[in-house]
C-alpha cells in the first residue's frame, strides 16, 4: 500500500494561519483544510488534491474543513472556474463536511454547482462518518 503525505502551511494576509494536509490513505484521499478561507488558499489545496488523486489513481476524497472563516457566496462561484481549470471532473467522488456551521451554506451551494455543472460527484455532510460512508460504498 501507497502512502503519500503533503502538508503546507502559510500566512495568509489577516496573519491567521491556514493550513492543508492532503494525505492518500489506500482507499481514499483524506483532505483536512484549517483557517480562513480565500480563492488562492483553496485553489493551491484543489490543485494538491488534483496532483496527488491523479499520482496515486484514486479520485474518492474525503475533506474535512474547518473553517475560520468560509468562502463567500460570490468568492465560491469563481472556485468553480478554478476547479474546471484545475482538472476537477465528475470522475472525482467527494464527500466534504465542515467543523463550522457557517461553512455550509456556501458548500450546500457548491454542491448544487457541481451537480449541475458536472464538475465532480460530491456531497456535503454534517458528519464524518457519514461522509466516509457514502464516499466508499461503490
Amino acid at each position: 500500500m501507497l502512502y503519500l503525505k503533503a502538508t503546507v502551511s502559510k500566512f495568509i494576509r489577516t496573519s491567521m494561519p491556514y493550513r492543508m494536509e492532503v494525505t492518500f490513505e489506500g482507499d481514499y484521499v483524506l483532505v483536512i483544510s484549517e483557517g480562513e478561507k480565500t480563492l488562492e488558499n483553496i485553489t493551491n489545496l484543489w490543485k494538491e488534491i488534483a496532483r496527488l488523486c491523479h499520482e496515486v489513481q484514486c479520485f474518492k476524497v474525503l475533506g474535512i474543513g474547518k473553517s475560520d472563516n468560509p468562502l463567500s457566496v460570490n468568492e465560491s462561484f469563481d472556485h468553480t472556474d478554478s476547479l474546471k481549470k484545475i482538472g476537477i471532473t465528475n470522475k472525482f467522488k467527494v464527500a466534504w463536511t465542515d467543523t463550522n456551521p457557517e461553512a455550509y451554506a456556501t458548500l450546500n451551494l457548491l454542491e448544487a454547482v457541481f451537480r449541475r455543472q458536472g464538475i465532480a460527484n460530491g456531497r456535503i455532510f454534517a458528519d464524518v462518518h457519514e461522509a466516509k460512508k457514502w464516499l466508499l460504498d461503490d
